[in-house]
């Protein structure tokens, strides 16, 4: 029994003396650098980061077997003046059953006064171990590739942090977030075999309010909310069977009234006013965060809507993702009416579709809704963005972004740049070369054919300053071809509003023939042709300078537009030294060909589609015998316009639908229909153009064109044009109403100096007449074409010559008779005198009208009637030729002229009665050219005859 006793009191001796060694190992300030390199590695270890500690650890074996550490520090990984991490306490419980069988866990963690700092530098250096050890057998603490999994770690362990601050920065992107804890609890609550960790967390994020709770149960679904700020969201899910903790898959939802709010907590400067919603599948596998079935709604304050649709996976890398937007600018306001200036066009939707593949982005659709067009833009690809970052004036930057559209393995354009303020699509530079094939412009090209029109390539360069979009350049220019050289470049350094713009383009070829064959259209001989012009545009001020080259002849063009604040006034000239007339002719054949080259491309690919004739009739056509009546020639046929009923004095004027007309100082404020309507443009422009051709080539006589062309208040004036053909000419003046008669055209003036005999000669017959003939006219038609105007034309005219002379005796013969021609002096000199001629003639659609028309020799008076009928191609016209002053007396020979136009006939018409029984003579004060029959009928007193 003493024996027992005296053992029992060495081993109570030992095993106090081994507590009192153990409590001076752990304890005693003797052995606390050893404590402390103990913890510091073993912390290390844990961790994946050096650990100093600066201050004491103790071992506590109540309530549970614990390590206490005050003061411990993390210095930085890459920057030596900073911490990671300060801790003023903490304590970590140890499971002993884990201790025993060799490893270690941390049931639960306690910290108090907690500072974090998590810096990323411009250089990617950061102030943490970007990977840790494998320190534990137990697969709960760490992931497989040794990278601790914090979701994992935190989900097991009793977790009570108070006073947490963390500030975390990344210098790379410019974003900074201050999160100030109160609290971070996470609780191992235990319901019979059923863990759940509860999740408790408040304090702020950049000075807004922040709060977090969840329940986590192990095996069983969970459920998550919280706020920061305004935005709320929610989060249920559950992990996979045999996933690791961590991974899990559920549904997303955020939810803020306010964006704005979300802009301040982001610190990112801009004003955004509305609320937005967005839904989501959510899958975490292995640390990757994926996001499928994509919903996010966005509301603004008036009305504008956004929707994003769409996956998006691996959200970290954003490598691979399928979004739609639609931007609905309008919403369920009143839709936005018709743009009625430049300035005025907004753009109502937008549809875009955004692929990544890689990390290339595409987009894969864009389509344009504007309150002036619509346009679906495709083919643009891939677009790339270095990093996205937060300036420090708070601004969203796109870095690094590199932009091509069109084929991937030859894009047309390939741009770089950046995206100052993403939020306001603002301060952006982009640069970029072009590299396209011709039918890429010239889209009426045919497949087999395009190679033959080359490549067109430039460069662009595009910034925003101050708010202004400038284009510094963009040009084009051809190559790889013969058939043609174009050269285009624009500059602007105000795009939206077109101001401080020049523009330079040149088009040559050096054979017009060979292009339009090339073309596929008919070709025209006409040798080189070329158009270069330059524009320039400051504030309210537009000059144009353009050179035409087509043949030989060459044709300068000088405008100047400016836009006060009482419409454009456009003045100009039109000028040069030399021009051919068989140029002009052929230009205009040339111009009507290119005009046709749409049409021409549209059969083409229509007879492409048909494919070959197999003999195929589906339709059944009735032969001819059971064929009806042939179809109306309906190319002449007029639409009726009726007037406008005309009001009382009294009546007011209907303008409810008046569109009051508003100027301002800029092509932004031109209405846009204006521009496109000639007609509503010519409401607004003040034009004076003057025309100077110093010589004229290749007609005979016609040496000079001088003349001015108007537009004022919509009426158009051309005139007066003095054409000159020798010792004749024409002057007239074309004017025509652009707004209340726009294919109407007027045509005044008068004409002088025209040889009869050259007239006659040019008519095939050859009399050797001569004589001045002079006139005037005023006439309307249809301005569609001259042969429209010379069916259409209404009007009056009159032609009068004086002193000539005609190697004839058929009107004496025609007028005398035989026995008096034979014995006449006319007859024996071989011609007669015109002492004058005279016709007035009325025309109305076309029809040409003469009642009494004068041809008066110095012996016969030849007096005619008829019409002339373009439209019909017939005329029909009777002459009467008498003695001078003999108006009662029989005519000897009157004739008619009639039938087609083309080939008349000329026969003797039946002679009638005579009109008295002595002929009466009028007095020596009667009127040349004047039909005597009328000037006797003005006569009064007891001498006039009176026919029976």
């Amino acid at each position: 029994m003493c024996r027992l006793r005296r053992i029992s009191l060495v081993v109570i001796g030992l095993s106090a003396l081994l507590l009192a060694l153990i409590w001076l190992l752990l304890s005693s300030a003797l052995f606390r650098d050893a404590r402390i390199a103990a913890a510091s590695g073993f912390l290390t270890d844990l961790l994946g980061q050096t650990v100093a500690i600066e201050g004491d650890v103790r071992l506590l074996f109540a309530p549970r077997l614990a390590v206490v550490a005050t003061d411990l520090r993390l210095p930085a990984q890459d920057f030596p003046d900073l911490d990671l991490a300060k801790l003023d306490f903490s304590r970590f419980s140890i499971s002993p059953r884990h201790l025993l069988s060799g490893g270690i866990h941390l049931p639960e963690i306690e910290a108090r006064g907690l500072d974090v700092l998590l810096l990323r530098g411009e250089d990617g250096s950061t102030t943490w171990v970007e990977a840790g050890r494998n320190v534990t057998k137990d697969s709960s603490d760490v992931s497989l590739s040794g990278q601790p999994d914090i979701i994992a770690f935190l989900g097991e362990r009793e977790i009570a942090f108070e006073d947490m601050r963390v500030h975390a920065e990344n210098r790379l992107t410019g974003f900074e977030f201050d999160f100030d804890l109160e609290s971070l609890a996470i609780d191992q609550v235990v319901s019979g075999e059923a863990v759940t960790a509860q999740v408790r967390s408040g304090g702020t994020i950049n000075g807004r309010p922040i709060a977090f709770s969840g329940d986590f149960p192990n095996g069983a679904p969970f459920a998550a909310r919280g706020h920061m700020g305004a935005l709320t969201f929610a989060v249920e899910g559950q992990r996979p069977p045999a996933a690791p903790r961590g991974d899990f898959d559920g549904r997303l939802s955020l939810q803020t009234p306010d964006l704005q709010d979300l802009l301040d907590l982001l610190r990112l400067d801009g004003e955004i006013k509305g609320g937005a919603e967005a839904k989501a599948a959510v899958t975490r596998r292995s640390r990757h965060i994926d996001l499928d079935e994509i919903d996010l709604r966005a509301r603004g304050e008036g009305g504008a809507t956004v929707r994003l649709t769409g996956r998006f996976a691996d959200v970290r890398s954003a490598r691979d993702f399928d979004l739609s937007l639609l931007v609905d600018l309008v919403g369920d306001k009143t839709p936005l009416p018709p743009a009625i200036f430049l300035k005025d066009m907004r753009v109502e939707t937008a549809e875009i579709r955004v692929l990544a593949r890689g990390g290339d982005i595409e987009v894969d659709r864009f389509a344009l809704r504007t309150n002036a067009f619509d346009e679906e833009i495709r083919d643009i690809g891939p677009f790339r963005v270095a990093t996205v970052t937060r300036s420090e004036d708070g601004q969203l930057k796109l870095d690094g972004v590199t932009l091509s559209i069109g084929p991937r393995d030859a894009p047309y354009l390939l741009a770089r740049g950046s995206i100052g303020n993403l939020l306001t699509f603002g301060d952006y530079r982009l640069s970029g070369e072009l590299d396209l094939p011709a039918d890429r412009v010239l889209l009426t090209l045919r497949p087999e054919d395009a190679a033959r029109f080359g490549r067109l390539t430039g460069q662009m360069r595009l910034l925003e300053s101050n708010g202004e979009p400038n284009l510094q350049l963009f040009e084009l220019r051809s190559q790889d071809t013969d058939l043609w050289s174009a050269e285009f470049q624009v500059e602007s350094a105000d795009l939206e509003d077109l101001d401080r713009l020049t523009l330079r383009a040149s088009i040559q070829t050096r054979d017009g023939r060979s292009l339009l064959e090339a073309l596929r259209l008919e070709p025209v001989d006409i040798g080189r042709m070329g158009y270069d012009v330059t524009a320039t545009r400051q504030a309210n001020h537009v000059d144009t300078r353009a050179v035409l080259t087509a043949g030989q002849s060459v044709i300068e063009t000088g405008m100047s537009l400016r836009i006060p604040g009482s419409g454009p006034v456009l003045r100009g000239t039109i000028r040069s030294d030399d021009v051919r007339i068989e140029d002009v002719r052929s230009t205009i054949l040339a111009l009507i060909q290119l005009a046709r080259v749409k049409s021409v491309y549209i059969d083409s690919r229509t007879d492409a589609l048909a494919g070959p004739d197999d003999g195929f009739q589906p339709l059944v056509l009735p032969s001819e015998s059971e064929a009806g009546p042939p179809e109306e020639d309906l190319s002449e046929f007029q639409p009726l316009v009726l007037p406008q009923p005309d009001l009382a004095p009294d009546t007011p004027e209907d303008l409810s639908d008046f569109q009051p007309l508003v100027l301002s100082d800029g092509p932004a404020d031109l209405a846009i229909a204006d521009i496109l309507d000639p007609e509503q443009f010519a409401r607004l422009i003040d034009a004076e153009i003057d025309i100077d051709i110093a010589r004229i080539r290749g007609q005979a006589g016609l040496s000079r064109l001088k003349s001015q062309a108007e537009m004022k208040s919509g009426k158009l004036r051309l005139g007066p044009v003095r054409l000159a053909y020798g010792k004749g000419f024409v002057d007239m003046t074309a004017t025509m109403d652009a707004i209340g008669a726009p294919h109407r055209l007027r045509v005044t003036g008068r004409t002088d100096g025209w040889d009869f005999g050259e007239i006659l000669m040019a008519g095939g017959v050859d009399l050797g007449a001569g004589g001045t003939i002079n006139g005037r006219f005023d006439l309307t038609g249809r301005n569609a074409s001259a042969e429209a105007f010379l069916r259409s034309m209404s009007g009056k005219a009159t032609i009068d010559m004086t002193n000539g002379h005609i190697s004839t005796g058929l009107i004496e013969l025609a007028g005398l008779g035989v026995l008096p021609w034979l014995f006449s002096q006319e007859r024996q000199r071989g011609y007669a005198d015109i002492v004058c001629l005279k016709a007035d003639l009325d025309i109305a659609n076309g029809r040409i009208e003469t009642r009494q028309s004068v041809l008066e020799t110095r012996r016969v008076q030849l007096v005619g009637s008829g019409t002339i009928d373009v439209r019909n191609d017939r005329i029909l016209f009777s002459a009467e030729p008498r003695p001078v002053a003999q108006p009662l007396s029989r005519s000897a020979w009157p004739f008619v002229v009639s039938g087609s136009l083309r080939s008349p006939k000329i026969s003797v018409a039946q002679r009638k009665s005579r009109r008295a029984l002595v002929p009466l003579a009028i007095p020596d004060a009667r009127k040349p050219c004047v039909p005597d029959i009328s000037q006797l009928q003005q006569m009064d007193g007891p001498d006039t005859a009176r026919p029976r």
